[in-house]
């Protein structure tokens, strides 16, 4: 069977519309933006909750101030109407501070829908382009769009105000940046990953050795540039940034379960053994350093790039279901992978992708505990790698090699 079967608009049609839907998205959202001038949002309003970190953190730096002083960051989140005793904190490194400090300049009401929107726009853009660049040709943009609008992580991210869309940006301007040899700009939009960097900890690090090893230099300077700049701007205005960064994560957290295997080590060993917890991200680490020894041949990333973006997710040692948001870029590889298959197999696949949604967004809106949501991205690693499988397969047999020795 070919690809999947549908209406096609010729290019400049399809292209009209889709601006025309962006046109129309931000007339919206610029309707949507003049009623939230009020100082004070709601704090359990779509996009407030987690955004307070940020907002406040960022507060505190253009006084001068220490985003990570817990004490100062408890006074100004509760100001813009945090409801609770204990303190949210920036858990990001200091240069994230570059990318939220404008939205301290705003009101907090205005400020966390400006914010909405943008994560909303990196979301659905993101969705698009990666569609173009896994299923090249194929100029059915909406159903990047739409997978990336359906996509309960990314939701979940919309609804608590987390940044987990700069991470995805930073993947999507990768991949992108770098099929274009603009090896800057891959660099730096690689550097957004730092902000998160347990996230996709087996990522960028094989992107940093690919670079050294294929005389990618471009790539090594945008990113280190790019993580300086962002450093500078975090010590202009508070010199104390990174010791108190480093002072808050050596202190004692909140007791939260992420959804991760760690923390299911950590309930069979018990919390006193918090070192079981790195388990998984020190055998990924281990894995990671024995298959960059082993590599051999071309690097093609939109084959690397959902495998190692999978076992860094599965591996990490802290994360949550809006991080799973970075997992986009697998849904859409394999989506785009099931154009091959016959009409029975993609359908299944289909149907399989579409009930794992539907019970991640049950679990959330009956606000099951994150870890027991472990599961989500070792299901999506299943259904990857039978659909690698099957592609590889079909492929086989297309070309007639399952009858020839020689290909076995």
């Amino acid at each position: 069977m070919g690809p999947m079967t549908g209406l096609t608009l010729p290019p400049r049609r399809m292209t009209r519309r889709l601006v025309l839907l962006v046109a129309l998205v931000a007339l919206l959202a610029v309707l949507w933006l003049k009623r939230s001038t009020v100082p004070v949002l709601p704090i359990d309003s779509v996009g407030a909750w987690d955004f307070v970190q940020y907002w406040s953190a960022s507060r505190l730096m253009w006084r001068g101030s220490s985003p990570y002083d817990l004490v100062a960051l408890l006074a100004e989140e509760q100001a813009a109407g945090w409801p609770e005793s204990y303190c949210l904190p920036m858990l990001n490194p200091p240069w994230t501070l570059a990318l939220v400090a404008p939205a301290a300049l705003l009101p907090f009401g205005l400020a966390a829908r400006v914010w909405l929107v943008l994560q909303l726009v990196m979301m659905l853009g993101g969705g698009i382009v990666l569609w173009r660049y896994f299923a090249a040709g194929d100029r059915r943009y909406w159903i990047g769009l739409v997978l990336a609008a359906g996509f309960v992580p990314g939701l979940v991210a919309l609804r608590l105000g987390q940044c987990t869309g700069l991470l995805l940006l930073g993947i999507v301007g990768f991949l992108w940046a770098e099929q274009n040899r603009k090896d800057l700009l891959a660099g730096a939009a690689l550097a957004l990953l730092m902000i998160k960097p347990h996230v996709t900890f087996l990522l960028w690090p094989a992107v940093l050795w690919w670079a050294f090893r294929n005389r990618r230099p471009g790539v090594l300077a945008g990113w280190i540039g790019a993580l300086l700049a962002g450093s500078i701007v975090a010590l202009v205005f508070t010199p104390q940034a990174f010791a108190g960064y480093l002072a808050m994560m050596a202190g004692p957290q909140q007791p939260f379960e992420p959804a991760t295997l760690g923390a299911w080590l950590l309930r069979a060993f018990g919390r006193e053994n918090n070192w079981v917890s790195f388990l998984p991200s020190l055998l990924g680490g281990l894995g990671l350093l024995f298959w960059l020894w082993r590599r051999r041949g071309p690097w093609k990333w939109p084959e690397l790039a959902g495998p190692l973006l999978l076992a860094s997710v599965i591996t990490s040692a802290y994360g949550w279901v809006f991080d799973h948001t970075v997992l986009l870029p697998v849904l859409v590889d394999l989506v785009s992978r099931a154009r091959s298959f016959p009409r029975a197999r993609r359908r299944a696949l289909l149907v399989a992708l579409g009930v794992l949604e539907l019970v991640v967004m049950g679990q959330n809106m009956c606000r099951v505990a994150q870890v027991y949501s472990v599961w989500q991205p070792l299901a999506l690693a299943g259904l990857y790698w039978w659909g690698i499988r099957r592609e590889r397969g079909h492929s086989r047999m297309a070309r007639g090699e399952d009858n020839d020795p020689d290909s076995r």
